[in-house]
């Protein structure tokens, strides 16, 4: 009998989202990181309210 095997998922918030100078660097690290480690990223990432 064969199980199907499930993606891991991992879930990610930082506050590197929105206009931040350093999202690009961000989410291209994510993107490597999931073809590398064959997982899928669930990123949450928003701009920090600071008001």
């Amino acid at each position: 009998m064969e199980m199907a095997l499930k993606k891991v998922e991992l879930n990610t918030v930082s506050m590197f989202g929105g206009t931040d100078a350093n999202r690009l660097v961000y989410e291209s690290n994510i993107y490597r990181f999931e073809r590398e480690h064959d997982v899928v990223e669930k990123d949450n990432s928003a701009t920090s309210d600071e008001e």
